[in-house]
Parts: C-alpha cells; structure tokens; sequence
C-alpha cells in the first residue's frame, strides 16, 4: 500500500501538532516497512506571516495545497491513502482520506479563533472530514466533543492515544544540565515549577501565576515558576501580554521566567531540573507533557478538565483549573509532601506503559489496512 502523509505543518508549526507529525510519521515508517510512504510538502519553503496581505497569501496558498497540489500529487503517486494531522483533507481525491483531530477547540470555543480562520476551517475541514474513511482523534475526551460540535458520526471518530516526544526524555549528565540552565538564570538545585506549551488564553497561565503568587507565600521566595513556550502563533489566541501584565501587578519580578521556545536539545534538562509539572489548562484534546512528566520522573498536578484525567489517570493531584485559590493549594500539598510526589512518580512510571509511538503507528496503520479493503 502507498500512504501519502503531509509534511506541511514541518515547516510551520512549533507545538504539538508539529511533534506528532514527526512522530507518526518516523514510527510509522519503522513499524511497516513493507508499506510505501510518500512524504509530501510545499516545495516552497512557508515563512511565518506577519502582514495583514502575508497572511491572505498564506491562507491561500493552505487553500491551493489542500485541495489541487496535494490530492494530485497523491495520484501522481498512485497513493491508496492521504493521510493529514492537521484537520485538513482533500475534499476531491481518488485515494482514501484520513486526517487527524486533535480537539475541538475551533468549534467549541470560536472567540479564541478570529472570523476568518473559523470561515476557512469549516469550509475545508468539516465537508471533507465528514467525506473522509475515519477520523483520527487523541482520546475519548476528544472523540466526544468532536462529535457535539461538528456532528461527525462517532463511529468514523477513531481513538487513538499519543506518546511522549523521544528528545523531551533523553537523560543529560549534571553538566548538561548546569549549562543549558544557566542560560536561564537557573541551576539544578533551584525549585522551580515546570509548565511547557505555547502561551495561549486556554492554557490558563495567567491564573497559574496568580496561584503561584498566592503559593510563594508558603513555598518561599526561592521558588520559581517557569514557563517554556513560545508565544501564540495567532495574535487572537496569544495571552504573552496578559501574563506579563499579570507579573508586574503581583511584583514576582524574576520569580517567573519566561522561556520563550526552548530547542528540543535544551528542554530535556528543564524536565530533569523541576521539583514538579503544572498542567493548568483549561481545555487539551490530549496533553503530550503529561507523559513527558512521566517519563522523566516529575511528579504531576493537573487540571480536572478535558482529557488530562483520562491521559494521567491516578498519576496526578488534580485541582478545579478555575480556581486560583485550589490550584495554590495544590502546589504548596505537592511541593512539601515528599511521599505525594514519591507516589505520583510511580504511578506515572506504571501510566507511561500504556503510550508508546509504536503502538500508535501500528493503530493507526491498522486503520489504513482496512481501509485498503475497502479499494
């Protein structure tokens, strides 16, 4: 069988939909060797849009490749199956289409998206998924709220889960670590509160840093609370600003760091150096740092929300991602109970089991197997 797999969001995206697309597409190599993967992108290179008319041109162009580049070179290739991790399938194609939904965040919560993108997506996305083979989704959770909001049919909605990004638990010696912290204004001995994901108003950061700064009261001024991620890619999604503002009215100062992106050689050792993970969100279709958590042996406390639940399972404190004052108190509970974070770190040992690339590629090669039937 010939999958085409697109390759677009390589050269655009920097968050979890990028590390996805790279993992699937290494795992899937390795998993079916006796299967033919074609890997296709724009053949010019995509630059981040900072115009009003750059970012038109963009969308037009996403528009171009979607529904005449991309379906045709799949023919061209004599491809069984198109398969897109970015929401997006060809509306006309002779092969198959499969494309991934990580949540339903565009649908159900549309006044963090500006007009035109939302125009845009339900235009391309939803006609095409609704005509598509299967849908691939993250998690139950996901599954769910797809289907509430876009009314695609549970039964083309197919769970499978994720894993944890193979650079983000790679071990680094003291000195590597030392190193990369340095540059940031810390060391391995500072007690620093880890979040990692791009700053957007549904990570719920800003509440985050009020609940640190009612947490600093107990935990102590040496604490700090650092936040790796780089700015939201879309100016309506963005809460950098918001969160700086937040800083300076609570005076934390130096307290909490901003990260900004942190290259994958360098966030291992922020991994290896926290005294605990923070998950806040409001709304995930999945959660990735849940298991990079894991698998570096960082006790989680997470939000009770979405799918965190289902993806950390008994491995996490959990809090009410509303309250400042529940999210404080959680913190300071982990932070000072030394066999809380014993015991979370093994449970989240024994979680971690269950998610492996591997298995993902072999669900979802599965998937393109019984599609292949149906030819």
């Amino acid at each position: 069988m010939r999958i085409a797999i697109d390759m677009r969001d390589l050269q655009i995206a920097r968050t979890g939909n990028r590390t996805y697309l790279e993992e699937v597409s290494r795992a899937l190599v390795e998993v079916a060797p006796e299967h033919e993967f074609i890997f296709l992108s724009p053949a010019k290179q995509l630059a981040k849009a900072e115009t009003a008319v750059q970012k038109i041109k963009g969308h037009i162009a996403f528009y171009l490749w979607k529904e005449i580049t991309l379906p045709w070179l799949a023919w061209r290739e004599q491809c069984h199956v198109i398969f897109c991790t970015d929401y997006v399938v060809p509306l006309f194609t002779t092969a198959h289409t499969v494309p991934v939904f990580h949540d339903a965040s565009f649908w159900e919560r549309p006044q963090n998206y500006n007009r035109f993108w939302r125009w845009l997506l339900n235009l391309l996305a939803l006609p095409a998924a609704r005509k598509s083979a299967a849908v691939v989704t993250v998690s139950e959770s996901a599954r769910q709220h797809i289907h509430q909001y876009t009314h695609i049919p549970l039964e083309k909605l197919v769970v499978i889960y994720e894993a944890p990004k193979q650079v983000a638990i790679t071990p680094l010696s003291l000195s590597q670590k030392t190193a990369i912290l340095d540059r940031y204004g810390l060391t391995p001995d500072t007690p620093f509160i880890l979040h990692v994901g791009v700053i957007e108003k549904r990570k719920n950061l800003a509440r985050l840093v009020t609940a640190f700064a009612q947490a600093r009261l107990q935990l102590g001024p040496a604490f700090r609370l650092v936040l790796v991620g780089q700015p939201g890619p879309k100016k309506d999604l963005d809460d950098s600003q918001v969160i700086r503002q937040v800083i300076q009215d609570l005076d934390l100062g130096e307290s909490v760091i901003l990260a900004g992106h942190v290259s994958d050689v360098d966030l291992p050792a922020f991994y290896q150096a926290a005294s605990f993970y923070t998950f806040p969100s409001l709304y995930e279709g999945f959660g990735l740092p849940v298991l990079e958590a894991f698998a570096n042996n960082l006790p989680l406390m997470a939000a009770n929300t979405t799918s965190l639940p289902e993806i950390a399972g008994d491995a996490a404190l959990y809090f009410d991602p509303e309250s400042s004052a529940e999210m404080a108190a959680a913190m300071v509970r982990i932070a000072t109970d030394a066999e809380l974070r014993a015991s979370l770190i093994d449970k989240g040992k024994q979680r971690l089991k269950i998610f492996s690339w591997e298995k993902t590629a072999r669900q979802i090669m599965q998937l393109f197997i019984q599609l292949e039937d149906r030819l």
